[in-house]
């Protein structure tokens, strides 16, 4: 599979590699974005392995490899500075829990997965309205 993006201006199409556009869930991505999740955006569980026994009573359920998802909730990385932000999606709930931030502060925070363990499809419903106006740049599959 190629990817030609086209400016319409010029009508000259530039191909784009593969790796950009495939996903790990095999579905072509319509935006390439790197870690902007957001809630309300559509990701893909890319990781489901190595879950730690705690995860299993802390989680009504655990994400499954290549499902889909939408996020309901992103958290700041509580454990070490600069680290993967945390996600919540919808269909699973964690339990709520006492924590202590990086910066001191103690709060109820619910749960949540590394952000790492998904990658995003698309982007929250009113950003890829406000995408889809752009028309200097189409994506066709070939």
């Amino acid at each position: 599979m190629r990817t030609i993006r086209q400016n319409k201006m010029e009508q000259t199409p530039v191909f784009l590699g593969d790796e950009h556009m495939q996903s790990a869930c095999g579905i072509v991505r319509l935006f390439l974005t790197k870690n902007t999740m957001k809630p309300g955006s559509i990701v893909c569980c890319v990781d489901a392995s190595n879950w730690d026994e705690v995860a299993f009573t802390t989680f009504n359920t655990l994400p499954t490899l290549h499902h889909i998802y939408t996020v309901r909730e992103i958290f700041p990385n509580i454990e070490k500075a600069g680290g993967p932000p945390g996600v919540a999606v919808e269909g699973i709930k964690g339990k709520y829990m006492i924590v202590e931030t990086l910066q001191g502060e103690i709060k109820s925070m619910e749960a949540h997965f590394r952000m790492t363990r998904f990658e995003e499809l698309l982007p929250p419903r009113e950003e890829a309205y406000e995408l889809s106006k752009v028309k200097e740049l189409v994506l066709v599959k070939v």
